[in-house]
């Protein structure tokens, strides 16, 4: 998974463990997560508020900066990629495809 144009906080037993405003910060988040297993995504449309849900008991939860920019990338087992914009729409094509292509569907009609 990869985070791009978005603000992210992630949070461990009711703490924030880091977020997108230090490095140290990105690191400890970083630390925690690798080699958890995502078990639940949810999204709040009126805002794009993304919440993944980790086996181990973290969570990591997005929202964008902008209008513009791509909130995060997640690589799936089935080699495909799934990508959301902070305008609502999102895409979800083979890895080895060339991405933006105008692919771009909206999350909600």
């Amino acid at each position: 998974m990869r985070i791009y144009d978005c603000a992210w906080e992630v949070i461990s037993g009711h703490k924030s463990v880091g977020n997108d405003s230090t490095r140290s910060g990105a690191q400890r988040a970083a630390d925690l997560l690798d080699g958890q297993k995502l078990t639940r995504f949810s999204l709040v449309p009126t805002k794009l508020r993304c919440v993944f849900d980790f086996d181990l008991g973290a969570t990591l939860q997005t929202v964008p900066y902008n209008k513009k920019g791509e909130q995060w990338i997640l690589y799936t087992p089935n080699k495909k990629v799934l990508s959301l914009r902070a305008d609502g729409r999102y895409e979800y094509v083979r890895s080895d495809q060339t991405r933006d292509k105008g692919q771009w569907k909206p999350v909600f009609n």
